[in-house]
This record gives C-alpha cells, structure tokens and sequence, in this order.
C-alpha cells in the first residue's frame, strides 16, 4: 500500500495495490450516475431530482474516502513486545502479528479488525475505512433504488 502524508484533520491517504481497479470503479459510478440523473432529469420534479443528485455526490465521496483512508494498517515488529503482550510470530512477514489484526496478503500489511480485501474499491477494509465501506454501500443502495422508484412511478402517470 501507498501512504501519503497527512493532511488537514489528520487525515492519512492509504493507496492500495489495486489502484486501477478503484479509478475503473469511480469512472463506473460517475458514468452511471450521469446516464442515470440524464433519464431522470426530464421525467422527474425538481426536488427528486436534486435528492437524486446529492446522492449520487455522496456515494461518490464515500467510495474516495473508503478507497484512500488507512483502513488500521499496522507496522511490523521484528521483536517482540515486552510481557504481557501476547503476540504471535507470522513467518511470512518475519513480523510479529498485534492482537486484533489480521494480514492481508493482497496488500502485504497487517490490518486492524480487517473485513476484507475489495477489489472494486482497490484496498483492504478494516478499522480505518469500514463505516466509509458501510455508508458509500448504503448510498450507492439509495441513488439505485431511488432513481428506479422515481423512474417507475413516472412511468405509471404517463
């Protein structure tokens, strides 16, 4: 993974290896959308229609900050920690693995309460970037369904 530095409120950009794969998405979700609020546009009232816009905004903002927000990454310890600490050696990594982490071998770290590695988002979900995951799918739900109500219920009135 790619880490950038940190910017305004503390905010870490972590770019994973699949990188490609996010831009294809986020063109994805852009050219839908637009394709989408283009049908929209002239079959619905304006207020549905800039609900449907600020949910098209909004899913876009939360695959970006899902995509490039540190999801827990972790360092790696050569050593082990002084007792107490339980840790576990991971030989793979010649590191020991921090309680509570897991590795993902698609971006080679360790990463707290991971979930799971996307590949449309192009990096791991864990700690870090799970309620971004949760809220840009949760949108992305919303614009669908909305645009698919607006666009039926027009349908039947004409």
């Amino acid at each position: 993974c790619w880490e950038g530095g940190q910017a305004g409120l503390g905010y870490r950009c972590v770019i994973g290896p699949c990188w490609v794969m996010a831009v294809f998405t986020m063109m994805l979700i852009v050219g839908v959308a637009f394709i989408l609020l283009r049908l929209a546009f002239s079959k619905v009232p304006p207020p549905v229609f800039a609900v449907l816009l600020l949910l098209a905004l909004t899913t876009l903002v939360f695959f970006i900050l899902t995509s490039t927000t540190d999801p827990g990454i972790t360092p790696h310890h050569p050593t082990p920690p002084p007792p107490p600490a339980v840790w576990t050696f991971h030989s793979p990594t010649s590191s020991f693995q921090p309680p509570g982490t897991k590795f993902c071998s698609e971006c080679g770290v360790f990463i707290e309460e991971y979930d799971h590695f996307c590949p449309w988002t192009g990096t791991s979900i864990g700690k870090g970037n799970i309620r971004y995951f949760y809220l840009f799918i949760c949108t992305m739900c919303s614009t669908l369904g909305l645009v698919l109500v607006a666009l039926i219920v027009e349908e039947l009135r004409s």
